[in-house]
């Protein structure tokens, strides 16, 4: 069994290229370059993943919004609640999970305008999607009034700041398109954030993987790795919506051989 399996927590990195598990620490990932000085504020984020990951809970986690100081900060305020207590979290607890590390990442400025390249069916969050999704939300861990201060915050944010989100269905789409050219926004920093479960069609929960050819997966991986010059990229495992670790590892071995990188320089972080 892979190290990493049953390990949440598994981390490893290479120079700007920081691997997870859990895709909740590239958060802390981000937070760790720009303490480093190798991000600076209002990044463009370009998201490749099966999901949108823009769950909105996170950005109400006490001291989130609050000066970061070292990497041990950022670490712990990304960490997801462990379930392997056998209990489950206090009422009101307000943790990071896998699905919701982009809007803190935004509302603390470390992210500026979002490209998400994901064929989730759900909808996005934007300026005109945002309340809707926020009042339907199915989380109990909110009451109305939080819900309220949650909105009216991001809405005002994306106002007053001037940024955007933008969608693609697929990295064949962003190609094709590419409306907003990387290479043209200046003095912006740049992070690619990879999900492999990009690269496997089936959306359900540790299910049997339906990969892409393997010949696809190179060629968005290489397309990735030569888009621009990246000042961070981040890579989540994810095995279970990779379709296991068999799976999960098979896009592990495709990512390292076309972004040249040695496993075995891999150190922790």
């Amino acid at each position: 069994m892979n190290e990493w399996m049953n390990n949440h927590n598994w981390r490893k990195k290479i120079n700007n290229v920081y691997i997870m598990r859990n895709h909740n620490f590239a958060f802390s990932a981000w937070e760790i370059e720009r303490l480093k000085g190798g991000l600076s504020k209002y990044a463009t984020l370009v998201h490749v993943d099966s999901h949108l990951d823009d769950s909105t809970g996170a950005v109400d986690i006490p001291e989130i919004l609050e000066k970061i100081n070292s990497p041990e900060d950022a670490v712990r305020i990304a960490e997801e609640y462990d379930y392997t207590k056998g209990e489950s979290p206090e009422p009101g607890c307000i943790y990071m999970r896998i699905d919701n590390f982009i809007w803190p990442a935004i509302m603390r400025n470390t992210i500026g305008d979002v490209i998400y390249i994901s064929d989730d069916p759900s909808e996005e969050l934007n300026e005109e999607s945002l309340e809707k999704i926020i009042r339907n939300s199915s989380s109990d861990i909110f009451r109305d009034d939080d819900n309220e201060f949650i909105l009216n915050n991001l809405l005002l944010h994306i106002k007053e700041n001037n940024k955007k989100i933008i969608r693609y269905e697929s990295l064949e789409e962003y190609e094709h398109e590419n409306k907003s050219s990387l290479e043209s926004i200046n003095g912006k920093h740049k992070i690619l954030d990879l999900d492999l479960d990009y690269f496997n069609d089936s959306v359900k929960f540790n299910s049997e993987p339906k990969l892409r050819s393997k010949e696809q997966i190179i060629r968005n991986l290489k397309y990735l790795r030569n888009l621009v010059d990246w000042d961070v990229i981040t890579v989540a495992l994810s095995p279970e919506f990779c379709g296991g670790e068999e799976a999960c590892n098979y896009l592990y071995d495709i990512f390292l051989e076309c972004f040249n990188i040695d496993n075995n320089e891999l150190v922790d972080w």
